[in-house]
């Protein structure tokens, strides 16, 4: 159920997405939500690690359901923006199903790295195509402009900045 903080008489709601233009609500960002391309060191081995974009037009790979783009996947390598029909095996709505996915050897998955981060950082997962970076997301707090200077909200918006800092600790490894 996708809330909708004024109709539905929310103080705040928190929301990963792309940044959007809307005049109902005030939408705070927090912090950039990385993502990245991965796949299991067993994959890589049974697979050969690619080595252009254009090969993931023919690499397994595991995408997102609820993007827009679907199995298109755009990005920015270092010619610019680019977006490639990725070969979608298997596709679902939860990034830690596409996560667990990837770890199982099931192909190449675009993850954001707070649920990549840990397997990244132990090598259960390892980065692929280094040199392009998918859109980016962010961690957005949503409110209506009537509630931007209640005394809660002001708290919690300091308190989730400070929590999550400039660099989550997700993002520190690569």
């Amino acid at each position: 159920h996708f809330i909708d903080p004024v109709a539905d008489g929310f103080d705040m709601t928190v929301r990963i997405s792309r940044p959007t233009e809307t005049l109902a609500l005030i939408d705070h960002e927090i912090v950039p939500m990385r993502r990245v391309l991965c796949a299991s060191p067993e994959f890589i081995r049974m697979h050969g690690e690619p080595t252009d974009i254009r090969d993931l037009a023919r690499l397994p790979c595991l995408h997102y359901g609820n993007l827009p783009s679907g199995a298109r996947w755009k990005m920015t390598g270092p010619d610019g923006p680019v977006a490639v029909q990725v070969n979608g095996v298997f596709c679902c709505n939860n990034a830690e199903v596409l996560r667990d996915a990837a770890l199982a050897g099931l192909g190449i998955a675009e993850l954001p790295t707070f649920i990549a981060g840990p397997e990244l950082q132990t090598g259960r997962l390892v980065s692929v195509l280094c040199d392009y970076a998918p859109d980016p997301l962010s961690l957005y707090l949503l409110y209506p402009p009537s509630r931007q200077l209640a005394a809660r909200i002001r708290l919690l918006v300091e308190f989730i900045q400070d929590r999550f800092g400039d660099q989550p600790r997700w993002d520190l490894v690569q």
